[in-house]
């Protein structure tokens, strides 16, 4: 039994060559579609590779935005509100004792106006990280959260080195991201924010006591916009992103990236200074 079984040989040189073609075929076939996957392979890490640095350039132009947005509104919208109100205050002295309540009743709207926007400049542009550094900025942004809404934010910064601007920056935004992520979608009453030194890596960890991810280890299928920045941020700063339960009941969010390069960072921000 088999292809060359025959008596006869010329029967097994037909059968030789039959089994010889049929095979070449096959080898072939299997060839090309070894290439084929390969070259999708290749054309598939390059999307993903333009995809990663138009992502990386849209942070930025979104940064540069939101810098040039939060300039507007301190320098214009308040300077204009300002303006606004000391006319007001000329108008009070103008006008009978028994009408300028009301003139003082919309000063004092135009003041809490004038501070909800100058909270808003803030929280789009922390000019307060380039000037005093990332855990003082943390610390600025879980007491302006605390004062604000039901969602009691804790900040634990375990005197992390100061990084390049662009590090804190990306930092800070993880943070401020997943902090309004717990308080829009975790139903938490608590999260606990952690910024410290692991094993020669910086990690980055907030927690939060809400309803969890249902025992999931990973993201959704479908992550929103929030989670795609999060984990864009965690890549432009070599590091990964992690989402995960938390012991304290809910999700957490894990960043780790290594010191390396923050390290390179910070000597070039030394050598350059005076």
């Amino acid at each position: 039994m088999g292809p060359f079984a025959y008596w006869t040989p010329d029967r097994d040189l037909i059968t030789a060559q039959v089994w010889t073609l049929c095979t070449g075929c096959a080898l072939l076939f299997l060839g090309a579609l070894s290439e084929q996957k390969l070259s999708n392979h290749l054309n598939l890490q390059q999307a993903y590779r333009r995809l990663g640095e138009l992502t990386g350039r849209m942070l930025v132009v979104q940064e540069e935005e939101r810098t040039r947005i939060a300039r507007d509104l301190h320098d214009d919208v308040n300077q204009s509100l300002a303006a606004i109100s000391i006319c007001l205050s000329a108008l009070r002295n103008q006008i009978p004792e028994a009408e300028r309540h009301a003139v003082v009743e919309l000063q004092e709207q135009l003041l809490i106006v004038s501070n909800d926007i100058r909270s808003i400049s803030h929280e789009l542009h922390p000019s307060i990280l380039r000037f005093t550094g990332l855990a003082s900025a943390l610390d600025a942004f879980c007491i302006k959260r605390n004062a604000r809404g039901a969602l009691r934010v804790r900040c634990r910064i375990e005197n992390p080195p100061r990084l390049s601007d662009d590090h804190e920056l990306s930092l800070f935004r993880i943070v401020q991201e997943a902090v309004n992520n717990v308080d829009k979608h975790a139903h938490a009453a608590n999260a606990h924010v952690l910024v410290g030194i692991r094993g020669g890596q910086m990690v980055l960890q907030v927690d939060d006591d809400g309803v969890g991810m249902a025992g999931q280890t990973v993201p959704s299928p479908s992550p929103g916009l929030g989670m795609i920045s999060m984990e864009e941020r965690a890549r432009l700063l070599g590091g990964s992103l992690k989402v995960g339960p938390s012991p304290l009941g809910g999700t957490r969010i894990e960043v780790r990236f290594p010191m390396g390069d923050a390290a390179q960072d910070i000597a070039a921000a030394h050598a350059g200074r005076p």
